[in-house]
């Protein structure tokens, strides 16, 4: 069942006319005007919520964009989703599809910093990781690897400390002038 706002066909809801939605009211569909109408929704708890969509056309077909839920969003904000989304349309952009890109690049701009970063820990390495690793993964002797361990806690660790951050700086260096050199 559609209903309207007490002022009537065509007008907009107000946050104290939602706030009074009855739970009975599930289901129901609230017209906003303009294109934009919520459905009611009642949470297992008693509390309601609207959410609201904008309807346009888009190649002949009824089509829906998701313009927030009240109470969660402000009602003016998602009267100014679906204005954006009116613009969209108007320019000949699909705002659901626009929408979906925007998640999409969000996402790969994401997954690019979080390959940057894990780049970046790969190169700053030190030997007492890489000893660590090869350990876990390059060799299995019959003591556990004690005896290397051993070995490189008392012998090897003390004298590449220092060695591990010389060597990062002179790998960072030799990139530079290689990237420098190509330029």
């Amino acid at each position: 069942m559609t209903r309207y706002p007490k002022s009537g066909k065509g007008k907009q809801w107000t946050t104290r006319e939602l706030a009074a939605v009855p739970a009975a009211w599930k289901g129901d569909t609230l017209s906003d005007g303009g294109g934009l109408s919520g459905e009611v929704r009642v949470a297992a708890d008693g509390r309601v919520s609207v959410r609201f969509k904008f309807a346009f056309r888009w190649d002949g077909r009824l089509c829906w964009y998701q313009c927030g839920t009240w109470p969660g969003v402000d009602l003016a904000e998602i009267r100014r989703n679906r204005d954006a989304a009116r613009l969209q349309v108007a320019q000949g952009i699909n705002p659901a599809q626009a929408k979906e890109a925007a998640r999409i690049e969000k996402q790969r701009a994401i997954a690019e910093t979080l390959a940057a970063n894990e780049q970046e820990r790969q190169e700053r390495l030190t030997v007492a990781d890489l000893f660590t690793a090869w350990l876990a993964d390059g060799v299995n002797r019959k003591d556990g690897n004690e005896g290397l361990r051993r070995y490189y806690g008392k012998d090897i660790a003390p004298r590449l400390g220092a060695l591990a951050r010389i060597f990062h700086a002179c790998s960072q260096r030799r990139a530079q002038r290689g990237i420098a050199a190509r330029i």
